[in-house]
């Protein structure tokens, strides 16, 4: 068991122990490749379980009241997979003083299933995920960094530990020694599984702020910084 807490104001507000398991067997075929990209089909096996005890309130009236619901999910999953291999190189981007590598084509996986009871789940509910990455070299001096997702599963006619994300970064280096760096970032949650709470912070990018400082089921966030180097 393992303790499991939830944050508000940088404060913990509820704690609970929990166990919780989460795993994948899978295989996948490239069916398509060529120098530049390459295909897959794949199937696999998916179990995520977590049981919780009763939470226990340690500040009362800063969120809601906190219902954890127990949950042993398994069942069979189909991927496909587009890689497209266009690797560049730069320096001082997202660090300093570091060489980096960044994939300038696509990266894409989607992966389509099911839940089933017939095969030790709780419940029967078909379950989905796709998650995109795109890098764009828009000038010599300026780089663009794309990435979404989107999941969720269907329980009882229900939407649970559904999310849709997108972060767009931007790195410019046509100033001498400095690189500037924006970043936009939105999240929208529904019914989020309670170790997957989005939080607005010093973890996720605001500077000076403490971690876990705002709690909630949507997040959006911009960030612009002039880095002399």
């Amino acid at each position: 068991l393992e303790t499991l807490s939830l944050y508000d104001l940088g404060h913990t507000v509820y704690t609970a122990r929990d166990a919780t398991q989460a795993a994948t067997v899978s295989a996948a075929w490239a069916y398509d490749t060529d120098p530049a990209n390459t295909f897959r089909l794949g199937a696999g096996f998916v179990v995520d379980q977590a049981r919780y005890t009763d939470p226990t309130i340690v500040r009362s009236g800063i969120l809601p009241p906190l219902h954890l619901e127990d949950r042993r999910l398994r069942g069979p999953e189909l991927t496909w997979e587009w890689l497209q291999d266009n690797n560049a190189s730069f320096t001082d981007m997202a660090s300093i003083g570091r060489h980096e590598t960044y994939n300038l084509g696509w990266d894409v996986n989607l992966a389509l299933g099911a839940y089933s009871t017939g095969l030790g789940s709780d419940v029967n509910a078909p379950f989905f995920s796709l998650t995109a990455t795109k890098g764009h070299r828009v000038t010599e001096n300026t780089l663009l960094l794309d990435s979404a997702s989107l999941q969720g599963r269907r329980e009882q006619g229900t939407w649970k530990g559904a999310s849709l994300a997108n972060e767009l970064t931007v790195y410019n280096q046509t100033l001498p020694n400095q690189t500037l760096a924006a970043d936009l970032r939105f999240d929208l949650s529904l019914r989020p599984d309670p170790e997957n709470w989005l939080y607005l912070d010093g973890e996720n990018g605001m500077r000076g702020y403490p971690n876990h400082f705002r709690a909630g089921d949507r997040r959006w966030m911009a960030t612009l910084e002039d880095r002399v180097i």
